[in-house]
């Protein structure tokens, strides 16, 4: 399970107020805040915009050692980022500061890898799921949940229930679908298609045969 990496965001320290806000903003800093259980109150700060858009441009887990303007540190996860409507501009920023004695709540993306048995054959991969949300501690923090369907055949599904988390606890219902392989489309005969490369053309004859009878069943009852 791959580890995040750890990314340094110098900060600078702000007044609260919307009018501090919106000047900051002005200037493209991100009026933001760290909260946790070992901080005995939330420590109010900035960051430059450009630095946080960085951040957010990855989409896999990153843990955030926040620099302090005294010199010092804060491990920490992006716990939620508010936009502008329109131009999506990040408005505000929360940070969650880790302490290894309290489990953490994230949203982790799934990555596929590897070509599943099935699609070889000519099935059809499905993924209702991208993200997985997970409760452990700071040092368990993946960054991100690698799944290999290698093995996956046509009419095959991997549930939440099937991974290996290694002492993670999965949130989402242990029922739910991560990958299926669904057969091609036209059902056996497309999979027949599908692998020996024949077109299923008495098919396709018969529903032209087909049609033109209702046509003439048509013209006659005018």
């Amino acid at each position: 399970m791959q580890k995040p990496n750890v990314i340094e965001l110098k900060t600078t320290a702000r007044e609260s107020g919307s009018q501090n806000a919106d000047k900051l903003r002005k200037n493209m800093f991100v009026p933001a805040v760290v909260y946790g259980p070992d901080l005995k109150e939330n420590v109010h700060f900035s960051v430059s915009e450009n630095d946080l858009e960085k951040i957010l441009s990855v989409k896999h887990i990153q843990i955030i050692k926040l620099v302090l303007e005294d010199g010092k540190t804060i491990e920490t996860i992006l716990k939620k980022t508010d936009f502008h409507p329109v131009t999506d501009r990040p408005l505000h920023a929360d940070f969650y500061a880790l302490s290894e004695n309290f489990p953490v709540t994230i949203i982790v993306p799934l990555e596929i890898t590897g070509t599943s048995a099935g699609v070889t054959e000519g099935g059809r991969l499905f993924r209702p799921m991208r993200n997985l949300r997970i409760k452990c501690k700071p040092s368990q923090i993946p960054s991100k949940l690698s799944i290999d369907i290698s093995e996956l055949g046509i009419g095959h599904s991997l549930h939440v229930r099937d991974l290996n988390l290694e002492g993670i606890t999965p949130l989402d219902d242990l029922s739910r679908t991560i990958a299926t392989v669904k057969p091609p489309r036209g059902g056996l005969k497309g999979l027949e298609a599908a692998i020996t490369g024949e077109e299923v053309a008495e098919e396709e004859e018969a529903v032209e045969g087909e049609t033109q009878e209702q046509e003439g069943e048509t013209e006659s009852a005018e």
